[in-house]
């Protein structure tokens, strides 16, 4: 039983970590591209569908911009149109960033999607991503789209200065489990940002 308990707790501290990266992974990408990060967490806390280890929240919640059809209405109104593109490609590109985060993290070659599988923990923000591609794209383009874009995302987390705000975040949170306010703003505002 002793041995249970022991190897448990190294398999939660393994949850965390991975946690900590996707979700810190989340916030600089937010942040840089102009979204508010209010608070960053982690804890083995299990919610409804039994999976979720951490969460970022933005200052503006997500969900304005993410139900299906939102879209749609702006599209004879072609500046609105363009202009909520603009911003549901920052929120698909932050989207990514978590499990991407996590992935560079564990150096796994494994793709974030393959033969139907998602994986590095990011099922959920995947499937956003591409719910929300498919609102501009039909759906052979928003897979080409999500593919571009996971492309891109993992060159941003390969610049350097990126890279150390996701792990100082990471390893922050790894010792408070949440982080808001102007103590997150410290790590990100630093990083520069493309709120175009």
């Amino acid at each position: 039983m002793h041995k249970n308990r022991i190897k448990r707790r190294i398999i939660d501290e393994k949850i965390l970590k991975r946690a900590a990266y996707h979700e810190a992974g989340h916030a600089v990408v937010w942040h840089i591209n102009g979204f508010g990060v209010d608070e960053v967490s982690i804890g083995y806390a299990v919610d409804v569908k039994g999976e979720r280890a951490g969460g970022c929240h933005l200052i503006e919640p997500m969900i304005h911009y993410s139900y299906p059809g939102c879209y749609k209405k702006f599209k004879k109104q072609k500046k609105s149109f363009e202009r909520y593109k603009k911003r549901a490609d920052r929120l698909i590109d932050g989207l990514l960033a978590g499990p991407l985060a996590e992935k560079k993290m564990s150096k796994s070659r494994t793709p974030l999607y393959s033969n139907g599988v998602v994986a590095h923990g990011g099922k959920d923000d995947f499937i956003e991503a591409v719910c929300l591609a498919k609102e501009f794209y039909n759906e052979v383009q928003a897979g080409l789209y999500i593919n571009l874009t996971e492309v891109n995302i993992i060159k941003l987390l390969r610049r350097k200065n990126i890279w150390r705000a996701v792990t100082m975040l990471a390893e922050e949170l790894l010792k408070k489990r949440t982080i808001a306010g102007d103590e997150l703003r410290k790590y990100l505002d630093d990083l520069p940002e493309n709120s175009g």
